[in-house]
Protein backbone atom coordinates (compact mmCIF):
# COMPACT_ATOMS: atom_id res chain seq x y z
CA UNK A 1 0.00 0.00 0.00
CA UNK A 2 3.05 2.19 0.70
CA UNK A 3 4.20 1.86 -2.84
CA UNK A 4 0.25 2.29 -4.05
CA UNK A 5 0.38 5.52 -2.01
CA UNK A 6 3.96 6.84 -3.48
CA UNK A 7 2.93 5.85 -7.14
CA UNK A 8 -0.49 8.22 -7.25
CA UNK A 9 1.51 10.51 -5.12
CA UNK A 10 3.39 11.43 -8.39
CA UNK A 11 0.66 10.44 -10.21
CA UNK A 12 -0.67 14.01 -9.01
CA UNK A 13 2.39 15.57 -9.91
CA UNK A 14 2.25 14.82 -12.80
CA UNK A 15 -1.93 16.25 -13.12
CA UNK A 16 -1.13 19.50 -11.64
CA UNK A 17 1.53 20.08 -14.30
CA UNK A 18 -0.94 19.63 -17.02
CA UNK A 19 -2.38 22.90 -18.82
CA UNK A 20 -5.89 22.95 -18.23
CA UNK A 21 -9.09 20.74 -17.60
CA UNK A 22 -9.22 19.17 -20.65
CA UNK A 23 -5.77 18.07 -20.19
CA UNK A 24 -6.17 17.24 -16.58
CA UNK A 25 -8.97 15.17 -16.84
CA UNK A 26 -7.83 13.08 -20.16
CA UNK A 27 -4.94 12.96 -18.26
CA UNK A 28 -6.76 11.19 -15.14
CA UNK A 29 -8.29 8.66 -17.29
CA UNK A 30 -5.23 7.45 -18.92
CA UNK A 31 -3.60 6.73 -15.45
CA UNK A 32 -7.03 5.44 -14.15
CA UNK A 33 -6.64 2.70 -17.11
CA UNK A 34 -2.84 1.98 -16.06
CA UNK A 35 -3.31 1.90 -12.45
CA UNK A 36 -6.24 0.44 -11.99
CA UNK A 37 -7.90 -3.15 -12.60
CA UNK A 38 -9.99 -1.69 -15.71
CA UNK A 39 -9.90 -2.42 -19.33
CA UNK A 40 -11.86 1.34 -20.05
CA UNK A 41 -12.18 4.69 -17.70
CA UNK A 42 -13.71 7.79 -18.56
CA UNK A 43 -14.54 11.05 -16.34
CA UNK A 44 -17.83 12.74 -16.15
CA UNK A 45 -17.59 16.32 -14.77
CA UNK A 46 -20.07 18.97 -13.39
CA UNK A 47 -20.27 22.18 -15.43
CA UNK A 48 -22.55 24.81 -15.07
CA UNK A 49 -24.60 22.39 -13.33
CA UNK A 50 -24.65 20.09 -16.06
CA UNK A 51 -22.86 16.36 -16.48
CA UNK A 52 -21.34 15.81 -19.68
CA UNK A 53 -18.17 13.81 -20.69
CA UNK A 54 -15.20 15.41 -20.20
CA UNK A 55 -12.99 12.66 -21.12
CA UNK A 56 -12.54 9.02 -22.22
CA UNK A 57 -9.87 6.43 -22.86
CA UNK A 58 -11.42 4.44 -25.75
CA UNK A 59 -14.38 5.40 -27.87
CA UNK A 60 -16.41 2.64 -25.88
CA UNK A 61 -16.49 4.11 -22.90
CA UNK A 62 -18.31 7.50 -25.01
CA UNK A 63 -20.76 5.92 -25.96
CA UNK A 64 -22.02 3.86 -22.94
CA UNK A 65 -21.84 7.76 -21.58
CA UNK A 66 -23.69 8.68 -24.34
CA UNK A 67 -26.23 5.76 -23.77
CA UNK A 68 -26.46 6.73 -19.97
CA UNK A 69 -27.06 10.57 -20.66
CA UNK A 70 -29.38 9.90 -22.97
CA UNK A 71 -31.61 7.60 -20.99
CA UNK A 72 -31.33 9.47 -17.39
CA UNK A 73 -29.78 6.46 -15.90
CA UNK A 74 -27.05 4.38 -14.91
CA UNK A 75 -24.16 4.48 -12.15
CA UNK A 76 -21.33 6.94 -12.97
CA UNK A 77 -25.05 9.34 -13.24
CA UNK A 78 -25.88 7.79 -9.66
CA UNK A 79 -22.29 8.60 -8.34
CA UNK A 80 -22.68 11.97 -8.92
CA UNK A 81 -26.50 12.31 -7.56
CA UNK A 82 -26.60 10.58 -4.35
CA UNK A 83 -22.68 10.92 -3.90
CA UNK A 84 -21.41 7.35 -3.27
CA UNK A 85 -19.40 4.31 -5.29
CA UNK A 86 -21.35 2.31 -6.99
CA UNK A 87 -20.38 -1.41 -8.13
CA UNK A 88 -21.86 -3.73 -10.94
CA UNK A 89 -20.30 -7.20 -11.08
CA UNK A 90 -22.04 -8.19 -14.31
CA UNK A 91 -24.22 -6.22 -16.50
CA UNK A 92 -25.80 -8.63 -17.95
CA UNK A 93 -27.42 -9.55 -14.92
CA UNK A 94 -27.91 -6.45 -12.83
CA UNK A 95 -31.43 -5.60 -12.37
CA UNK A 96 -30.40 -1.69 -11.22
CA UNK A 97 -31.11 0.43 -14.46
CA UNK A 98 -32.01 -1.91 -16.58
CA UNK A 99 -31.94 -0.53 -19.36
CA UNK A 100 -28.82 1.17 -19.08
CA UNK A 101 -27.24 -2.54 -18.81
CA UNK A 102 -28.76 -4.12 -21.63
CA UNK A 103 -27.08 -1.80 -23.79
CA UNK A 104 -23.36 -1.91 -22.34
CA UNK A 105 -23.62 -5.63 -21.82
CA UNK A 106 -23.97 -5.31 -25.50
CA UNK A 107 -21.25 -3.73 -25.89
CA UNK A 108 -19.08 -6.32 -24.46
CA UNK A 109 -18.42 -4.45 -20.95
CA UNK A 110 -19.08 -6.49 -18.02
CA UNK A 111 -17.98 -5.32 -15.18
CA UNK A 112 -18.22 -1.29 -13.75
CA UNK A 113 -17.47 0.15 -10.90
CA UNK A 114 -18.26 4.30 -10.60
CA UNK A 115 -16.25 6.68 -7.90
CA UNK A 116 -17.32 10.23 -6.86
CA UNK A 117 -14.86 12.72 -7.61
CA UNK A 118 -15.27 15.75 -5.05
CA UNK A 119 -13.24 18.64 -3.08
CA UNK A 120 -14.50 19.14 0.33
CA UNK A 121 -18.64 19.13 -0.18
CA UNK A 122 -18.45 19.84 -4.03
CA UNK A 123 -19.12 17.49 -6.22
CA UNK A 124 -16.67 17.84 -9.20
CA UNK A 125 -17.76 14.69 -11.35
CA UNK A 126 -17.32 10.90 -11.67
CA UNK A 127 -14.32 8.46 -12.14
CA UNK A 128 -16.12 5.47 -14.13
CA UNK A 129 -14.34 2.20 -14.47
CA UNK A 130 -15.18 -0.76 -17.07
CA UNK A 131 -13.67 -3.81 -17.72
CA UNK A 132 -14.69 -6.97 -19.91
CA UNK A 133 -14.31 -10.03 -17.24
CA UNK A 134 -17.16 -10.60 -14.73
CA UNK A 135 -16.38 -9.46 -11.37
CA UNK A 136 -13.14 -7.74 -12.24
CA UNK A 137 -13.55 -5.43 -8.74
CA UNK A 138 -12.68 -6.90 -5.46
CA UNK A 139 -12.57 -5.42 -2.43
CA UNK A 140 -8.93 -3.85 -2.70
CA UNK A 141 -9.30 -2.97 -6.01
CA UNK A 142 -12.40 -0.59 -4.90
CA UNK A 143 -9.94 0.61 -2.31
CA UNK A 144 -7.09 1.74 -4.69
CA UNK A 145 -9.81 3.30 -7.02
CA UNK A 146 -10.97 5.61 -3.87
CA UNK A 147 -7.56 6.24 -3.32
CA UNK A 148 -6.84 7.32 -7.04
CA UNK A 149 -10.42 9.29 -6.93
CA UNK A 150 -8.70 11.37 -3.91
CA UNK A 151 -5.80 12.45 -5.70
CA UNK A 152 -7.94 13.05 -8.86
CA UNK A 153 -10.26 15.16 -7.05
CA UNK A 154 -7.48 17.15 -6.08
CA UNK A 155 -5.83 17.82 -9.48
CA UNK A 156 -8.99 18.20 -10.87
CA UNK A 157 -10.45 20.59 -8.55
CA UNK A 158 -7.02 22.65 -8.95
CA UNK A 159 -7.29 22.88 -12.44
CA UNK A 160 -10.80 24.12 -12.46
CA UNK A 161 -10.01 26.99 -9.93
CA UNK A 162 -7.34 27.77 -12.29
CA UNK A 163 -9.59 27.96 -14.97
CA UNK A 164 -11.96 30.18 -12.80
CA UNK A 165 -9.50 32.83 -12.49
CA UNK A 166 -8.89 32.77 -16.07
CA UNK A 167 -11.72 33.53 -17.24
CA UNK A 168 -12.75 35.80 -14.38
CA UNK A 169 -9.01 37.93 -15.44
CA UNK A 170 -10.00 37.66 -19.03
CA UNK A 171 -13.38 39.07 -18.78
CA UNK A 172 -12.35 41.51 -16.49
CA UNK A 173 -9.35 42.36 -19.26
CA UNK A 174 -12.21 42.40 -22.14
CA UNK A 175 -14.86 45.18 -20.44
CA UNK A 176 -11.75 47.40 -19.87
CA UNK A 177 -11.02 46.99 -23.52
CA UNK A 178 -14.58 47.80 -24.13
CA UNK A 179 -14.89 50.28 -21.25
CA UNK A 180 -11.50 51.81 -23.20
CA UNK A 181 -13.28 51.74 -26.89
CA UNK A 182 -16.23 53.26 -25.46
CA UNK A 183 -14.14 56.68 -23.14
CA UNK A 184 -12.64 57.29 -26.27
CA UNK A 185 -15.31 57.49 -28.99
CA UNK A 186 -17.96 59.36 -26.49
CA UNK A 187 -15.28 61.11 -24.17
CA UNK A 188 -16.45 59.86 -21.26
CA UNK A 189 -15.22 58.40 -17.59
CA UNK A 190 -14.18 55.21 -17.02
CA UNK A 191 -17.84 54.51 -14.52
CA UNK A 192 -19.59 56.08 -17.64
CA UNK A 193 -18.67 53.77 -19.55
CA UNK A 194 -19.25 50.47 -17.72
CA UNK A 195 -22.83 52.13 -16.63
CA UNK A 196 -23.44 51.77 -20.89
CA UNK A 197 -22.44 48.57 -20.53
CA UNK A 198 -24.20 47.18 -17.95
CA UNK A 199 -27.45 49.07 -19.75
CA UNK A 200 -26.76 46.66 -22.79
CA UNK A 201 -26.42 43.63 -20.67
CA UNK A 202 -29.46 44.37 -18.96
CA UNK A 203 -31.69 45.39 -22.00
CA UNK A 204 -30.25 42.78 -24.23
CA UNK A 205 -30.49 39.37 -21.06
CA UNK A 206 -26.69 39.20 -22.40
CA UNK A 207 -23.64 38.54 -19.90
CA UNK A 208 -21.41 41.69 -20.00
CA UNK A 209 -18.47 39.55 -20.46
CA UNK A 210 -20.25 38.50 -24.30
CA UNK A 211 -21.38 42.32 -25.12
CA UNK A 212 -17.83 43.65 -24.13
CA UNK A 213 -16.76 41.01 -26.86
CA UNK A 214 -18.88 41.94 -29.31
CA UNK A 215 -18.01 45.44 -28.86
CA UNK A 216 -14.45 44.65 -28.98
CA UNK A 217 -14.67 42.14 -32.17
CA UNK A 218 -17.50 44.58 -34.54
CA UNK A 219 -16.83 47.87 -33.02
CA UNK A 220 -20.37 48.32 -32.74
CA UNK A 221 -22.57 47.40 -29.72
CA UNK A 222 -25.49 44.45 -30.02
CA UNK A 223 -27.92 46.10 -32.59
CA UNK A 224 -30.94 44.68 -30.29
CA UNK A 225 -30.50 47.47 -27.95
CA UNK A 226 -31.44 50.22 -30.24
CA UNK A 227 -34.85 48.65 -30.99
CA UNK A 228 -35.43 48.61 -27.55
CA UNK A 229 -34.29 51.95 -27.27
CA UNK A 230 -36.71 52.56 -30.36
CA UNK A 231 -39.72 51.33 -28.79
CA UNK A 232 -39.44 52.80 -24.85
CA UNK A 233 -39.15 56.57 -27.26
CA UNK A 234 -42.18 55.74 -29.48
CA UNK A 235 -44.21 54.40 -26.22
CA UNK A 236 -43.20 56.89 -24.00
CA UNK A 237 -43.28 60.43 -26.42
CA UNK A 238 -39.05 60.56 -24.85
CA UNK A 239 -36.04 59.61 -23.65
CA UNK A 240 -37.26 60.93 -19.95
CA UNK A 241 -39.04 57.75 -18.55
CA UNK A 242 -36.74 55.25 -20.21
CA UNK A 243 -35.33 53.89 -16.80
CA UNK A 244 -39.47 53.67 -15.60
CA UNK A 245 -40.37 51.97 -18.57
CA UNK A 246 -37.16 49.31 -18.61
CA UNK A 247 -38.15 48.44 -14.88
CA UNK A 248 -41.40 48.05 -15.39
CA UNK A 249 -41.00 46.05 -19.28
CA UNK A 250 -38.89 43.39 -16.98
CA UNK A 251 -41.71 42.89 -14.21
CA UNK A 252 -38.84 44.76 -11.50
CA UNK A 253 -39.04 48.17 -10.14
CA UNK A 254 -37.55 50.89 -11.70
CA UNK A 255 -34.89 51.26 -9.23
CA UNK A 256 -33.78 47.77 -9.65
CA UNK A 257 -33.37 48.05 -13.05
CA UNK A 258 -31.13 51.48 -13.30
CA UNK A 259 -30.03 51.60 -9.45
CA UNK A 260 -30.81 55.38 -9.53
CA UNK A 261 -33.69 55.63 -6.90
CA UNK A 262 -31.64 54.75 -3.75
CA UNK A 263 -28.19 55.11 -5.14
CA UNK A 264 -26.07 58.16 -4.91
CA UNK A 265 -25.75 61.47 -6.75
CA UNK A 266 -22.79 60.22 -8.65
CA UNK A 267 -25.03 56.77 -9.76
CA UNK A 268 -27.46 58.74 -10.99
CA UNK A 269 -25.56 61.00 -12.55
CA UNK A 270 -23.68 57.97 -14.42
CA UNK A 271 -27.09 55.95 -15.20
CA UNK A 272 -28.47 59.50 -16.74
CA UNK A 273 -25.77 59.25 -19.00
CA UNK A 274 -26.21 56.06 -19.95
CA UNK A 275 -29.73 57.13 -21.05
CA UNK A 276 -28.12 59.74 -22.98
CA UNK A 277 -25.87 57.44 -24.80
CA UNK A 278 -28.78 55.20 -25.33
CA UNK A 279 -30.77 58.18 -26.98
CA UNK A 280 -28.03 59.32 -28.76
CA UNK A 281 -27.61 55.65 -30.43
CA UNK A 282 -31.32 55.44 -30.80
CA UNK A 283 -31.67 58.54 -32.66
CA UNK A 284 -29.06 57.85 -34.93
CA UNK A 285 -26.57 60.46 -34.31
CA UNK A 286 -23.92 57.16 -34.18
CA UNK A 287 -25.05 54.98 -36.51
CA UNK A 288 -23.06 53.68 -39.56
CA UNK A 289 -24.33 52.73 -42.79
CA UNK A 290 -25.65 49.12 -42.16
CA UNK A 291 -27.57 50.32 -39.52
CA UNK A 292 -25.92 49.74 -36.54
CA UNK A 293 -24.26 51.14 -33.54
CA UNK A 294 -20.83 52.17 -35.13
CA UNK A 295 -18.30 53.35 -32.69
Amino acid sequence: MAETTEHFAGVVLDLLHESDVEDTVHSIAEHAKHSLACDFAGIMIVRNKRIETAAATDDIVALADKIQMQLGQGPCLEAIWEHDTFLVDDTQTEQRWRPFMIQVAELGMRSMLSIRLHASHQTLGALNLYSIPVRQFEDEDIALAHLFGQHASVALATALNEEGLRRAIDSRHLIGQAQGILMERFGISSSQAFAVLRRYSQDGNLKLRDVAEHLIDNRILPAAHAGAGEQRDGQNGGGASNGATRGASNGTPASASNGTSNGSSSDRVVATFADAVDQRIASGAELDGTGKHSL
